[in-house]
């Protein structure tokens, strides 16, 4: 499968990413490679009960913060 979307190759201390679950899955290590040591990294548009799946793809970042809002939620990661 081709890609349909571009990632950079530099490096960021932050990024925010207000995609829907599926996509934050399948982009999860483009994301991750784009970030500095420390980043933050804001990921939203993800419906409550997709949460645990997406944060599996994240397991090498630590949740600082979730903010939950009706059945959405945004997830403020930092990478170790």
């Amino acid at each position: 499968m081709g890609r349909f979307f571009f990632i950079s190759e530099k490096k960021y201390d932050f990024v925010v990413a207000n995609i829907v679950a599926d996509v934050l899955t399948f982009i999860a290590k483009d994301l991750k490679n784009a970030l500095e040591d420390n980043a933050i990294l804001v990921l939203s548009g993800i419906l409550d009960k997709y949460e645990n799946k997406v944060l599996n793809f994240y397991k090498d970042c630590e949740v600082i913060e979730k903010i939950a809002q009706d059945e959405w939620v945004t997830l403020i990661l930092k990478r170790k």
